[in-house]
C-alpha cells in the first residue's frame, strides 16, 4: 500500500480488474472522522472506496455505479494505520485523485473515552454531543443538586442505538439502558445531594 500523507492528493490510474492501495496515520488528538474524496477524472471509471483498520478488517465503503466523485466520512482511532482501496465498482477503468483529511468532527469534550477521562457537566445545562465510531465512548461526571436526577439523552442520529451506563461516586455500575433502535433514552436517578456520579453514553451494538 502506497503511504499517503493526510490533506495530500494523490493521483493515480486503476485498470479494469485492478485495485490501487494506500495506507495513511490518523492524528494523535481525539478521536475523530476522516473525510476522504475521490475526484473521478476519467468518463469510465465508476469507481468503489473500501476502508480497511490496521488489522485489515473492513471498516466501511462506498461506491458508484457512474462515473462520479466520491465522498465518505468515516471513524478512526487515534494514532491508527487505515487503508484505503480504490476499484472499479463492477468493470472499466480510469485516473482519479484521493486525499483523506481530518473532519475535525469531534465535541469540545474529547478526550473523554475512558471513566478516568471523565468530563464534568452541570445538570441544569444540555451539552451537545458526538458519537464518532462503533467503538466510541463518551464518558462524564456530575455533582447531584437533590434526591433525584432526571437523565435524558436526546438522540439526534438515525444511526446511533444508544446506551446510557450510570456509576458512583466509587465508579462501580449502578443500572443502564440502551435502545436497539435509534431512539432517545431517559433515566431517573435517586441520588444523594452533593454526591458525585458518572455517565457513559456509547453505541449498543451499531455505529455512531
Amino acid at each position: 500500500a502506497t503511504k499517503m500523507s493526510l490533506g495530500e492528493v494523490v493521483s493515480s490510474n486503476v485498470f479494469d480488474g485492478d485495485s490501487d492501495f494506500f495506507q495513511f496515520v490518523s492524528p494523535d488528538g481525539p478521536r475523530d472522522y476522516m473525510r476522504l474524496r475521490l475526484t473521478n477524472q476519467s468518463t469510465t471509471l465508476h469507481p468503489q472506496v473500501t476502508i480497511f483498520d490496521g488489522e485489515k478488517s473492513r471498516l466501511n465503503g462506498i461506491s458508484k455505479s457512474d462515473a462520479a466523485d466520491l465522498e465518505l466520512l468515516f471513524g478512526v482511532m487515534p494514532s491508527q494505520t487505515t487503508y484505503v482501496q480504490v476499484s472499479p465498482f463492477y468493470s472499466g477503468g480510469g485516473s482519479y485523485s484521493l486525499k483523506v483529511e481530518p473532519a475535525k468532527a469531534f465535541d469540545e469534550f474529547e478526550p473523554n473515552d475512558m471513566i478516568t477521562e471523565a468530563k464534568p457537566i452541570s445538570t441544569d445545562k444540555t451539552v451537545d454531543l458526538n458519537i464518532l465510531h462503533e467503538k466510541d465512548a463518551d464518558y462524564f461526571s456530575f455533582q447531584a443538586k437533590s434526591e433525584k436526577v432526571v437523565i435524558p439523552v436526546q438522540n439526534r442520529s438515525t444511526t446511533l442505538h444508544p446506551q446510557l451506563v450510570i456509576f458512583d461516586a466509587q465508579k462501580s455500575k449502578i443500572d443502564q439502558r440502551q435502545s436497539s433502535e435509534p431512539a432517545d433514552l431517559r433515566y431517573e436517578l435517586n441520588t444523594s445531594a452533593g454526591a458525585t456520579y458518572y455517565l457513559q453514553v456509547s453505541p449498543y451494538y451499531s455505529t455512531g
